[in-house]
């Protein structure tokens, strides 16, 4: 009987060390998963990763047209007095007086039709 109770204290003993280790274990998804959050050499791989796949359409992207447009409007006013000579001879002091608006509009389209840098970036 004495046999008996120490084989169930020390199988409760052992079950009770056990118990713990399996409820605080985890998965391997779950440790990649923090590795992955806390790993600077992950990081930088993806950043690298990211980098290279975004130098292709970089690259294509200086083959595209190039657009620019521009728009200027200038308005000028100035008027004064003069003394002088009109057109028919007369002399005097004449009041003068002028207006003047430019309108300028400005488009340009560039196009690369080839350029070797841009192809071995490619």
């Amino acid at each position: 009987m004495n046999k008996v109770i120490s084989i169930k204290v020390l199988a409760l003993i052992v079950a009770a060390s056990i118990l713990p280790g399996t409820a605080n274990a985890t998965s391997l998804l779950e440790i990649y998963q923090q590795a992955l959050q806390s790993d600077p050499l992950i990081h930088e791989a993806e950043a690298r990763r990211l980098a290279s796949l975004e130098a292709k359409p970089q690259a294509r992207a200086l083959y595209l047209p190039q657009i620019s447009f521009e728009g200027d409007f200038t308005k000028s006013n100035s008027s004064g007095n003069s003394v002088g000579q009109d057109a028919s001879g007369n002399f005097g002091a004449f009041t003068t007086k002028s207006d003047s608006e430019t309108t300028r509009w400005q488009f340009t389209l560039r196009q690369t039709l080839f350029r070797w840098d841009q192809v071995v970036g490619l």
